[in-house]
């Protein structure tokens, strides 16, 4: 029984016809027990790329990617996106290709997150020289312009000049 004038953290108790008293409210083994179990529970539910033994599309690596990102676990999403180039950077249709310039600006873009600046000035450099190959007419253009937008802000100054994106 409960009292609504009670401070906060005060439980009324009394038992089989005994006088109430106020006691200090204490959280139950149970409670910490089903709390953690749930914890554990959540945290075993968590899908990193090496569970997985069936097909996924190219659309779930990038979802569960984004999942990760969203939790701010940088590394998790990297790693979705490292399984997506190696599943499909061997040999990639020209949707899969944007995919694969896509995950590569990511994981630029994760590593500056991450304070690896060097690493992802790196990367981005990288992607940006993949748009000198011939066929670099077909790629999509927003990874390598969002890629020139990073450089110039971790390095004013140090962008390749823009035009002629995409």
């Amino acid at each position: 029984m409960t009292d609504p004038k009670q401070p906060p953290g005060l439980r009324c108790v009394g038992i089989g016809g005994q006088t109430p008293r106020i006691v200090a409210a204490r959280p139950g083994w149970a409670r910490i027990a089903v709390l953690l179990g749930c914890a554990w529970l959540l945290a075993s539910c968590a899908t990193s790329p090496d569970d997985l033994t069936g097909e996924i599309t190219p659309a779930e690596y990038f979802q569960h990617a984004q999942e990760a990102t969203a939790a701010s676990d940088f590394r998790g999403a990297m790693a979705w996106y490292e399984a997506f180039r190696e599943r499909y950077g061997t040999d990639p249709t020209r949707g899969e290709q944007n995919l694969l310039l896509w995950a590569e600006y990511e994981i630029a873009f994760l590593h500056h997150k991450m304070g690896d600046d060097r690493t992802a000035m790196r990367l981005l450099g990288e992607l940006i020289d993949r748009y000198e190959a011939p066929e670099a007419a077909t790629y999509a253009p927003a990874p390598r312009i969002l890629a020139l937008r990073v450089i110039e802000e971790l390095q004013p100054g140090a962008a390749p000049d823009a035009a002629g994106a995409g």
